[in-house]
């Protein structure tokens, strides 16, 4: 159980510095910010233990764990231990790529795509709104406009406001279970 929680330790490290830990480089890296983060140091060589990459691994200590659990925004590697166990951490850092919608040009396209093999090309109206201009195997139909406040990749969407049919102001959640993908287009 231990090496398992010490795996999604690692796992939640790499996400939140937006890099997986492979080489030395990575290793100083990662001590420089936790450094930075905490004002506590973590030696490189430390962290390759930790992680596997030197041979000589033997369980990791205690007081590693904790400077690497408090890195990750926990108090201790109990407190870690504790929301894995509990299975589904009720908040949580997001570290996908943003897109903020009063950020996008009246005008301009944003794809939007999710799993299985949903397609949809919205065009921005200003001011957070936003109407489908094509949209593929999605409940999202053509002319429909919502209000969005920002697009977060592998993170769900949650649109408001949507005028659908004789529905209007709905809400509405795309990509729920594995997050959306966005891209600007220029047409």
């Amino acid at each position: 159980m231990m090496t398992l929680l010490i795996e999604k330790l690692k796992l939640q490290i790499e996400t939140s510095i937006g890099r997986k830990i492979q080489t030395p480089k990575d290793f100083k890296h990662l001590s420089e910010c936790i450094y930075a983060r905490l004002h506590q140091q973590i030696s490189p060589t430390t962290l390759k233990r930790v992680w596997g990459y030197q041979n000589d691994e033997g369980p990791a200590r205690v007081s590693t764990l904790n400077v690497l659990a408090r890195f990750s925004g926990y108090r201790d590697f109990e407190m870690f231990s504790i929301d894995c166990e509990e299975n589904e951490s009720q908040s949580a850092f997001i570290h996908g790529r943003c897109l903020f919608s009063d950020k996008i040009a009246e005008g301009k396209t944003v794809l939007l795509t999710w799993a299985p093999n949903r397609r949809c090309k919205i065009v921005s109206l200003g001011e957070g709104r936003f109407k489908v201009i094509s949209a593929e195997f999605t409940k999202l139909q053509v002319e429909n406009t919502f209000k969005c406040d920002i697009f977060i990749e592998n993170e769900p969407l949650y649109i408001y406001d949507l005028v659908q049919s004789d529905n209007p102001g709905i809400c509405y959640v795309a990509g729920l279970r594995d997050g959306i993908c966005f891209e600007l287009i220029s047409e």
